[in-house]
């Protein structure tokens, strides 16, 4: 007999479409049913989702005759990410919007008149070019 492992991981692309039956009468299936497969439950599944409006679909369907969910099985690329920065404690990403990129880039002037960046803007009347910012904040 084969020993039954908790955790194994296997990726299945399924292709774009309809969503596939065997994955989702799995679903149903381990909903039903959440015991570990040591205990004899089904294999647990995550389900990586392309973007929020298909997960809500799935989740939507799946949800019929008032099944309870475990949706951190269910998560997008973006949210599985995120996921994975916070179990692994990992520093947060600071915002890149726009407005952030102008108080960087004003920062980054100030320092540049101040020699803060002798290498590549070796005089303080040396003008600082929004480039030189995007290439530092690309440095991380």
């Amino acid at each position: 007999m084969l020993e039954v492992r908790e955790n194994q991981i296997s990726n299945e692309e399924v292709t774009p479409g309809t969503f596939p039956n065997w994955l989702k009468a799995h679903l149903v299936k381990q909903i039903v049913d959440p015991r570990s497969l040591k205990l004899g439950g089904s294999a647990r599944i995550m389900v990586v989702y392309p973007s929020e409006e298909a997960r809500r679909e799935i989740l939507a369907d799946l949800a019929e005759g008032g099944r309870v969910i475990d949706r951190t099985l269910h998560q997008t690329v973006e949210s599985l990410a995120s996921l994975l920065v916070a179990d692994f404690r990992l520093p947060r990403v600071l915002s890149t919007d726009s407005s952030f990129e102008l108080i960087l880039h004003e920062s980054c002037q100030r320092e540049a008149e101040k020699l803060g960046f002798p290498l590549i803007n070796p005089l303080p009347t040396m003008r600082w070019g929004m480039g030189k910012t995007t290439a530092l904040s690309e440095l991380h």
